[in-house]
């Protein structure tokens, strides 16, 4: 766990501006840590080996989303960051798990693209599809 909060942690001891838009891909480090050590998280994903540590692994991420971040915008004010450290964490857990169900075949480089990208997109307008 240490090593993978390392790496996690990586992007934010280098950059003061955090925002999702000035994050470079390079700096995302925490997808190269996971494909270098695929086979250890390919067991610690796995549903009968390690009960409950994709929760352990957000409980993680949410800690350091919610007490080592400042949210400085003003749209921010009104949101619970508590709630949107939740989300967030959960987020980033989904397209880790995704990532590993996949057997690690999309490239870290991708998978860091993806995660820069999905965390910036919002929406215009959704539209629901016709049943």
């Amino acid at each position: 766990m240490d090593g993978f909060l390392l790496a996690f942690r990586e992007p934010y001891k280098q950059l003061s501006d955090l925002g999702r838009r000035n994050l470079p891909i390079h700096v995302i480090k925490v997808f190269d840590y996971m494909k270098n050590n695929s086979e250890m998280f390919r067991l610690l994903f796995s549903d009968n080996a390690f009960l409950g540590f994709r929760e352990k692994l957000c409980e993680v991420v949410e800690r350091v989303v919610f007490t080592e971040l400042n949210f400085i915008d003003s749209s921010f004010e009104k949101i619970d960051t508590s709630i949107y450290a939740r989300t967030q964490a959960y987020s980033f857990i989904g397209l880790i798990s995704y990532w590993v169900e996949h057997n690690f075949h999309i490239p870290s480089t991708y998978i860091a693209d993806q995660y820069q990208k999905i965390h910036h997109y919002s929406p215009k307008n959704i539209s629901s599809n016709p049943s």
